[in-house]
């Protein structure tokens, strides 16, 4: 039995953004919108990043499956 795990994507792996169109579009059965408390996101050299954060910070994410 294979099971439809989720995977959190960030950044330009987001709906909409050009590496969501590269990579994924065609390939979710479904994808949620989230909010992660608890992390920050960096852009640091290109390439978003998340990191632990303070308790009253969130990053916006999607559940793809």
């Amino acid at each position: 039995m294979t099971k439809n795990l989720p995977a959190l994507v960030y950044g330009t792996l987001r709906p909409g953004e050009h590496n969501y169109t590269t990579f994924l579009e065609g390939n979710t059965i479904k994808e949620t919108t989230v909010r992660v408390n608890g992390f920050r996101m960096y852009g640091g050299g290109g390439f978003p990043y998340i990191t632990e954060g303070e308790a009253n910070e969130s990053i916006v994410a999607e559940l793809v499956y």
